[in-house]
């Protein structure tokens, strides 16, 4: 199944800092068409959450980035986007593997260890978002990590195969933009019921650890519509936090 509109203007880079900042620096001088996507075949200096750095090998992975122009769509509306490009990405995977989970916010997960996520950058105008950029990675054909063992996976790991970048590519642009349209079309129930079914950890005991570093023993209940996770410790008393603002 082939997107409707995202990826049809596509720019191809050999090398980049951040296929995001390419362009959001684009979108100032210009107005890229509706489901533009940069990408590269390395991100020197790719981004995650909060600044954090997104290590891909060169050539082995899909770096890319996506702009959007959604219409009134409300700024309080930001974790919806988040939830709907998540399960976008979740869909893909799940074509390729099983025990695929999405840990809040936004991170890809496959039997437990990483192997994707995606950075989400909103231009607001008043009380709406009038331009999405979606920084998107995911680990494809890359066998080796510079990172703690165990911790990360691609598709080849998972499967001991190797992909052709253009078939993965036009797949996952086409789960993307499914959600992506449900999302615009209000499917906000909808969304938010898949996106926990698809959630780490999700109802199951565990240690967290706050900012400050004290542990917290408790499950995840559920996520309010501002996108703060909910977990309730042992005492039944329930806690709410921010990205970065717990740890597990």
């Amino acid at each position: 199944m082939c997107p409707l509109f995202t990826g049809n203007t596509t720019i191809k880079l050999k090398e980049v800092d951040s296929t995001n900042k390419y362009l959001a620096e684009l979108a100032e001088h210009t107005r890229p068409a509706d489901g533009t996507v940069v990408i590269a075949e390395h991100q020197t200096q790719g981004k995650g959450q909060r600044g954090a750095v997104w290590q891909a090998a060169p050539k082995l992975n899909l770096t890319f980035s996506i702009i959007y122009y959604p219409a009134h769509f409300a700024v309080s509306k930001q974790f919806q986007l988040t939830q709907a490009i998540s399960l976008g990405v979740y869909d893909f995977l799940l074509t390729y593997c099983k025990q695929v989970k999405i840990k809040w916010p936004n991170d890809l997960f496959v039997s437990g260890k990483k192997i994707g996520g995606l950075l989400i950058e909103n231009t607001i105008k008043g009380e709406n978002i009038v331009q999405v950029i979606v920084g998107i990675g995911i680990n494809i054909n890359q066998k080796k990590f510079n990172l703690p063992k165990g911790s990360y996976t691609s598709l080849s790991l998972e499967n001991n195969a190797n992909y052709a970048m253009p078939e993965v590519l036009a797949a996952v642009l086409s789960c993307i933009e499914r959600r992506y349209l449900q999302l615009i079309n209000a499917q906000y129930i909808e969304l938010k019921k898949q996106y926990m079914d698809a959630l780490y950890l999700y109802q199951m005991p565990h240690e967290y650890y706050k900012y400050d570093g004290i542990k917290l023993n408790g499950k995840i209940i559920g996520i309010n519509d501002k996108g703060l996770l909910l977990i309730e410790d042992q005492l039944k008393n329930i806690h709410q936090f921010a990205n970065k603002e717990i740890i597990f």
